[in-house]
């Protein structure tokens, strides 16, 4: 069975505009509780700025937050995948590229959502879990049809 990130992704983004400041940025991260944003510009993804960004480019390199904008932080090569991309393969991309998160994006490039691989484990683990029951379930009928007690087989 088929996937899509569509399925999957969750679809409340937090975004920034590519000349917002970086002092913006991050009160930004801290009030929505999220560790990236997308940059949009004209309704696409442009760019990313993630927590670890902030800290290596800006604070890490002793420039000044007041004076950036995010334009002069983010990441630019931002892979996208589109909303009816499978899972497996956005998972398999995201091995690739080292990337942790990717927009997703509708036919016409804009923006719809966001797949992260803590989203991809957490859906990953409910497959897992429908799978468990059903072997749990099929354990069941094949006691009941062979007749087993609940204690188990009855001692000849």
């Amino acid at each position: 069975m088929r996937s899509t990130c569509q399925a999957v992704s969750v679809r409340r983004v937090v975004t920034a505009d590519p000349d917002e400041s970086v002092v913006c940025a991050a009160q930004r991260m801290r009030d929505e509780h999220v560790g990236d944003l997308i940059i949009v510009d004209q309704g696409r993804p442009a760019g990313i700025v993630t927590d670890r960004d902030l800290v290596v480019r800006v604070l890490a390199a002793e420039r000044d937050p007041d004076s950036l904008s995010v334009r002069e932080v983010m990441t630019r090569a931002l892979a996208t995948v589109s909303e009816d991309s499978d899972v497996f393969e956005v998972l398999e991309l995201m091995h690739q590229t080292g990337a942790r998160r990717m927009p997703v994006v509708d036919e016409d490039g804009a923006l719809t959502g966001i797949l992260a691989l803590d989203d991809i484990v957490a859906w990953l683990a409910r497959q897992m879990s429908v799978v468990s029951g059903l072997f749990g379930q099929e354990v069941r009928a094949e006691r009941e049809r062979l007749g087993f007690e609940r204690a188990g087989p009855s001692a000849g």
